[in-house]
């Protein structure tokens, strides 16, 4: 017998799907079916779940030669508020003053006409 367990590695009942079928009738069959390894029925049943499931994405419309006031007007427009009634934005503007600039923190620069250090190899 050995260390390792019997495995069957005997391939499994070939699948009876219909002639008409389509290729995700196919892959519902593949993974519905106790008989197929666990591996080839996860695989199958990712790749049939993205055409079984919607999926929700957002999409805009963009009419060529429109100004987004335009488009705003209209929002406007279909919202059923009154002109007179148009929501408002009334902030005032604040006066910003503006800090004093902090003085450089850190060593002095040096000059530009000071030596490079060099460092001797130990050898």
């Amino acid at each position: 017998m050995g260390m390792f367990p019997e495995m069957d590695l005997t391939e499994p009942p070939p699948l009876e799907v219909s002639p008409d079928a389509t290729a995700l009738d196919f892959l519902c069959a593949v993974y519905r079916n106790p008989a197929q390894p666990m591996a080839r029925r996860m695989k199958a049943a990712s790749e049939a779940a993205q055409y079984m499931h919607p999926t929700f994405k957002a999409t805009a419309m963009v009419v060529a030669n429109d100004s987004f006031a335009a488009r705003l007007e209209a929002a406007i427009a279909r919202s059923g508020l009154p002109k007179d009634r148009a929501l408002l934005i009334e902030a005032q503007s604040e006066t910003v003053v503006e800090p004093a600039p902090l003085p450089p923190v850190g060593p002095s620069p040096t000059p530009m006409a000071a030596p490079f250090a060099s460092f001797r190899r130990r050898g």
